[in-house]
């Protein structure tokens, strides 16, 4: 849209208090029908600036009209003339400034007209051709001229008048197209797209999957992103929203966190997002409530606060670090709970002060991960594990037989793996020996290879 002739006039004048670094000042832009004021105060000593209040006087037409927002729009109806704009600022830190102009606008009336184009092509992959189509829009006048520019890395390849072009890529990759439209009433206007032309061979589209690790304590650092990409066209280039590139992320507090992936210049970038969680979000279901026998001490002072700042995981048992505050005293606790599957745990500890039998409980959360490894542990089929607790042996009973080569593994609850066994095609049951494996919990991945991996728990 054509901008309106606008000359600037000063009458300004600034109030500050004596040391005080505040500026008021602010910018502007028209069009027939509104004045746009933009805030543009700022310190005097380049620190940043954090305003509290903004009050706007705006007068013309003999009228006078006062805006509280930080950056208005003013209907001026096609008003001409003088317009006078005072603007009043207060920062957090008590600085008050003032700063006034007098702006001359003149309403006229233009055309408007915005620039809009489609593609797409119908040729084989290889060749490149694509079909352009002017799709522009004008109010008041008629478009007659168009200015296509193609470009690849910031260089001008092409260039076209034609309303719809038809253009060959020399080859494949991420192309600028802008159009450049004009009206016979003087609106000019322009867009621009970025064009992936693709080989034959080329595939953007990746599948990620993520194995997400929650933070196990409230407040903890131990959350993680693990990704696994796979199709599209490598290599993939990773940027994080904390600012990592890597594949995979770690050391992770709870919070949204997500990943533009990238891969060859012909494709877009895919964005996904993540989130890690507190052990007691609502999105964490509640697996169990985990207790363990009073521990028989005194801590010694009245506590202020208490949380837990660790766990450790080992086999079937968890042992949660209790840290006790008080009086400028601080005592740590560790109590050993046992656990029959992972997720979110409420856990709950008693204190019994000695043979004064002053019972005091305690409770709070925490999150069990999986070990790696381990894909879906409440996964639904057909397959049957037994007996289970296993004693010297264990059945596998695959439901259905399948024509696939079949990989079975069992992992202890560390991730460990400790047997490996192939199963050949349209085998029904098998039977594994698993006399020498220590009581505690094991996890069996059965995979025939459908990119479906079943996981069953069981016990020794």
């Amino acid at each position: 849209m054509k901008k309106l002739l606008v000359i600037l006039f000063f009458v300004a004048f600034a109030t500050h208090s004596y040391g005080q670094t505040c500026q008021a000042a602010f910018t502007y832009n028209t069009n027939p029908a509104s004045l746009y004021l933009t805030d543009l105060s700022y310190n005097t000593d380049s620190s940043a600036i954090n305003v509290s209040t903004w009050v706007w006087t705006v007068s013309f037409g003999g009228s006078m009209t006062t805006y509280t927002t930080q950056n208005p729009t003013i209907p001026t109806y096609g008003y001409s003339g003088p317009v006078q704009v005072c603007l009043s600022i207060s920062t957090f830190l008590g600085c008050n400034s003032s700063f006034c102009d007098t702006i001359y606008i003149t309403s006229t009336t233009t055309d408007t007209c915005m620039a809009y184009f489609t593609y797409y092509t119908d040729s084989i992959p290889s060749a490149h051709v694509y079909n352009f189509y002017d799709q522009s829009t004008t109010g008041n006048g008629t478009i007659n001229s168009w200015s296509w520019v193609v470009s690849y890395g910031g260089s001008v390849i092409e260039t076209s008048t034609t309303q719809n072009p038809i253009i060959t890529f020399a080859t494949a990759g991420a192309y600028d197209v802008c159009l450049t439209i004009g009206s016979d009433s003087g609106c000019s206007n322009t867009t621009c797209q970025t064009v992936y032309v693709l080989d034959s061979n080329s595939s953007c589209q990746p599948t990620v999957t993520a194995v997400i690790n929650q933070v196990s304590v409230i407040g903890g650092n131990d959350g993680s992103i693990d990704l696994t990409v796979t199709g599209g066209t490598p290599p993939y280039t990773f940027d994080w929203s904390t600012g990592a590139i890597t594949e995979d992320i770690n050391n992770l507090t709870s919070g949204v966190y997500w990943v533009n992936i990238s891969s060859t210049p012909a494709c877009p970038t895919y964005t996904y997002t993540y989130q890690i969680l507190e052990p007691y979000d609502s999105l964490n279901t509640y697996v169990d409530t985990l207790y363990t026998l009073p521990i028989d001490t005194c801590l010694g002072f009245p506590v202020d606060s208490f949380y837990i700042s660790s766990i450790s995981v080992s086999g079937s048992t968890v042992t949660v670090y209790w840290v006790f505050t008080g009086g400028g005293m601080v005592t740590t606790l560790a109590a050993t709970y046992t656990f029959t599957d992972y997720g979110s745990m409420v856990v709950v500890l008693s204190i019994d002060c000695g043979g004064f039998k002053n019972l005091t409980t305690y409770m709070s959360y925490i999150h069990i991960n999986a070990p790696s490894g381990i894909v879906d542990i409440n996964a639904k089929d057909q397959i049957n594990v037994y007996p289970n607790p296993a004693t010297d042996f264990i059945n596998v009973d695959f439901g259905t037989q399948t024509d696939r080569t079949t990989l079975v593994k069992i992992y202890s609850s560390t991730g460990q793996e400790i047997v490996s066994k192939t199963v050949a095609p349209n085998t029904n049951q098998i039977e594994i020996n698993v006399n020498k494996l220590a009581g505690g919990i094991y996890f069996m991945q059965i995979d025939n290879g459908n990119g479906k991996p079943i996981v069953k728990k069981f016990f020794k």
